[in-house]
Formats: C-alpha cells, sequence, structure tokens
C-alpha cells in the first residue's frame, strides 16, 4: 500500500506516510478506514522497517550517505 519502485514486491517502500498510486490517494485511504471502523472492523497495517526502499530519503540525502564509500 505505500509507495514504492517495485522492485521487490513492493517489499522496497520509498515513503512510509503514502499511499501507492495502484491503491488511491490518501483521502481513498482514510475514506476506507473511517468505513471499516463504521462497520465494527479494525485495520491493521504491516509496517516492515527493515524493507525500505533505496529511494526513501533515509538512503539517498542524508549527511552519512555523503560519508559513506561506494565500495
Amino acid at each position: 500500500m505505500y509507495p514504492s519502485p517495485l522492485r521487490d514486491d513492493g517489499y522496497d517502500i520509498a515513503d512510509y506516510t503514502g499511499i501507492h498510486p495502484d491503491y488511491g490517494a490518501l483521502d481513498d485511504w482514510k475514506a476506507f478506514v473511517k468505513e471499516a471502523h463504521r462497520r465494527g472492523l479494525r485495520v491493521i497495517v504491516d509496517l516492515v522497517l527493515n524493507h525500505t526502499s533505496d529511494e526513501h530519503p533515509w538512503f539517498s540525502g542524508g549527511p552519512l550517505v555523503a560519508r559513506l564509500p561506494l565500495s
């Protein structure tokens, strides 16, 4: 459900705060959760932080990245 370059079946998450366009927009997600709650359902989201994409800002622009060797 998160934005991903989909090089690892979607487990390479590029943005943990967004919604992948294939699933709609953030407003669609909010409407889905609201409707689920209205029906007495809970929504569980799998958050797998060790599957972060190399396109995520943690890897692409942090100060540590500039100091790491490219070996």
